[in-house]
């Protein structure tokens, strides 16, 4: 079932995505689709599915560090995860599916949990510092003032919005706190000690996975760049774009809505706005770089479930 915060943040997000939608122009939106350039949009797929296969190789290298899973036997259980937390709020759906998933193998939780937080803290410290630099090129010197009151007002509301969501979980999670501290407590605690075991004992795969993070973003950022050339924009600076794709990858963290579902829109309004890209071409790229993620994660997915589920039963 799914908790009263999530499905909050949820309508957040979708009504956020809809009124911003409305502002710009539902016909302006679908028109900047219609016109994608389709070797744009291809090479957008390519760089999505590239950064995705490094992911999942990325993820890889923590899991199997006693050497008992190939790549190819560790793809499907990835996939899978990945794309159920496109499906559960916050960032821990996918890691709570794929310790669910390696315990069927013989993996204990905390050891998959701790590997994984590992794995997703090196993901994070490229984006933090990429979308940092980021907010920092974009945003010095701007004026506000272009945004008129119904942009200030879909701000103030979101804001509201997060504030209300805030208060409605807070007795939720002390509940939840209250019913499983102890064993919670013992898990975060022997995670965080798997973690730090596996960071100490394999520095090379630190490393690695450090230097795999920063391609892999990097390609997720020029997918961005390339789905604005797609839509016509060829003028757009190369690392700027990266850059501020990151930033919008930051703000997709604040638990305000679903998975930054109209907070990563606005975000980019206000960013991509300083290339000189209107609100719609803007909206337009998000929701079709959204669409394909969910597409590359979700297909691949329903397959390996499928197959499992045909060989041996219910997936595990």
């Amino acid at each position: 079932m799914t908790p009263p915060g999530a499905r909050l943040r949820l309508l957040a997000g979708i009504a956020l995505l809809v009124s911003l939608a409305a502002y710009f122009g539902w016909q302006s939106i679908a028109a900047h689709v219609l016109r994608l350039a389709p070797s744009w949009l291809i090479f957008a797929c390519g760089l999505i599915v590239a950064a995705s296969l490094l992911s999942a190789y990325n993820r890889h290298l923590f899991i199997n560090v006693e050497r008992q899973l190939s790549f190819r036997e560790f793809l499907p259980v990835y996939w899978v995860s990945w794309a159920t937390g496109l499906l559960i709020p916050g960032q821990v759906g996918d890691v709570a599916t794929m310790s669910a998933m390696m315990r069927s193998r013989g993996m204990q939780i905390h050891q998959s949990l701790g590997r994984s937080l590992l794995d997703k803290l090196t993901s994070f410290i490229v984006v933090g510092s990429f979308g940092l630099a980021g907010f920092a090129n974009q945003l010095s010197g701007v004026e506000f003032a272009p945004l008129t009151a119904t942009m200030h007002t879909l701000a103030a509301l979101t804001a509201v919005a997060g504030v209300a969501i805030c208060a409605m979980a807070i007795p939720k999670f002390r509940t939840a706190l209250s019913r499983g501290l102890r064993y919670g407590l013992r898990l975060a605690s022997d995670a965080w000690g798997e973690g730090r075991r596996t960071a100490a004992r394999y520095p090379g795969r630190v490393a690695t996975n450090l230097s795999l993070s920063l391609v892999s973003f990097i390609l997720l950022g020029l997918s961005y760049w390339a789905m604005f050339r797609a839509l016509g924009y060829s003028a757009l600076p190369v690392v700027e774009t990266i850059a501020a794709a990151a930033a919008c990858s930051l703000i997709a963290y604040v638990p305000i809505s679903f998975n930054g579902i109209g907070t990563s829109e606005f975000g980019g309004i206000v960013l991509f706005g300083q290339f000189g890209i209107e609100g719609a071409a803007v909206i337009s790229a998000f929701i079709c770089l959204r669409l394909i993620v969910y597409t590359v994660a979700w297909l691949p997915a329903g397959i390996a479930l499928f197959l499992s589920a045909r060989d041996t039963g219910p997936v595990r």
